[in-house]
């Protein structure tokens, strides 16, 4: 009897051992490449969603890939172009082809472009602190990544940083949120994000979870289709204000007085990142951002503004969403998110410069 469970416990140690050798061997633990803890929120996603906008429902994946791209897998070596942006960009409860990206995509294609790309690579959440450290801790992990040109498309999350920074009367303005810092704060949840990013075994399992046993759809409720009295109402009293509007109603010295501690980190981050993109020879074009209230708030208003001069000053080209003249708050499903109208208008709206970007020799 002995002998039997002394046999039983050789076998399981040895299967151990020969699991424990695999994961050395085929896990990335050692990799220059590993993820480490990060963006492990970010990659690897499949799950099928229902999603109701402005009356019509859709039922479609939303996938992001092995690096964080939106979309199917993809060869990081091709990636030529990609758009880089927060939860505005990425619009996870739209189908891929109509978020801003993907409407761009179909303009190239319908325009002859077919051979043109943009890669979403938008993360939920981030600002120009989530930007930057994209630049400094995952970009380099990308194997084979060579990007020639990236589309910047920020403002919203820097300007209600600063905003909550502001009232909340914070010494330093900056960002601890886990988005921003590509990782887990918490130090079990951060390990748990280790061992899941470098298992060889756990990354197997996930992949095939993803392809066989994901048909759990989720019905998303947003704040437009739960038809929610205190946003309607709120929709209903607020009037969507453009730059034109704007520029006529604030005056810059007011909001740089009153925005004045968050000034220099956004134009340093800014800075840190066009220093990043130029050692990999990468072309920036910026673009800004609107909520449902256009840049009825002044944050945003101000933040805008400082990307342009930002812009001016590194002679980056600039679009200027808030110039938009057709969109209204009804193109909003939340406070800041678009819906496939909205995104729709807004693609249409930065298309001809996109394009005028996107062919631009190399000086």
């Amino acid at each position: 009897m002995k002998s039997s469970i002394r046999f039983f416990i050789y076998h399981i140690l040895f299967v151990l051992f020969l699991i424990f050798l695999a994961e050395i061997i085929f896990g990335s633990w050692f990799d220059s490449d590993s993820f480490g803890t990060t963006i492990r929120n970010g990659r690897l996603k499949n799950q099928l969603y229902e999603v109701e906008h402005n009356g019509e429902k859709y039922v479609f994946r939303y996938k992001k890939n092995y690096y964080g791209f939106r979309g199917e897998e993809i060869d990081p070596g091709k990636i030529k172009i990609f758009f880089l942006g927060g939860s505005h960009g990425n619009e996870k409860y739209k189908p891929e082809k109509l978020t801003i990206v993907g409407r761009l995509n179909e303009y190239l294609t319908n325009n002859g472009e077919e051979k043109i790309k943009i890669y979403n690579a938008s993360q939920d959440g981030y600002s120009s602190f989530g930007f930057k450290k994209f630049f400094l801790d995952f970009y380099p992990k990308i194997k084979d990544f060579n990007p020639e040109k990236m589309i910047l498309y920020i403002g919203l999350t820097d300007g209600s940083l600063c905003e909550d920074f502001i009232e909340k009367k914070l010494g330093e303005f900056n960002s601890k949120l886990v988005w921003d810092n590509l990782e887990e704060i918490n130090k079990i949840k951060k390990a748990k994000d280790y061992f899941k990013n470098n298992s060889f075994f756990i990354s197997k399992i996930k992949i095939i979870q993803l392809k066989y046993y994901n048909k759990k759809k989720l019905k998303i409720e947003t704040a437009a289709s739960m038809n929610s009295e205190s946003y309607l109402n709120k929709q209903e009293n607020i009037k969507y204000m453009n730059y034109f509007e704007a520029i006529n109603k604030y005056s810059k010295i007011e909001m740089e007085n009153k925005y004045s501690k968050c000034k220099k980190k956004f134009l340093n981050n800014l800075d840190d990142i066009l220093v990043l993109t130029k050692k990999n020879k990468i072309k920036i074009l910026l673009i800004n951002n609107i909520n449902y209230k256009g840049v009825k708030d002044d944050w945003l208003f101000y933040i805008n503004l400082l990307t342009e001069e930002f812009a001016n000053k590194n002679s980056l080209p600039l679009i200027d969403v808030s110039k938009i003249s057709n969109i209204t708050r009804d193109d909003f499903y939340d406070d800041s998110h678009t819906t496939p109208s909205g995104s729709e208008k807004i693609a249409q709206f930065i298309y001809p410069e996109v394009i005028n970007f996107l062919n631009l020799t190399n000086e």
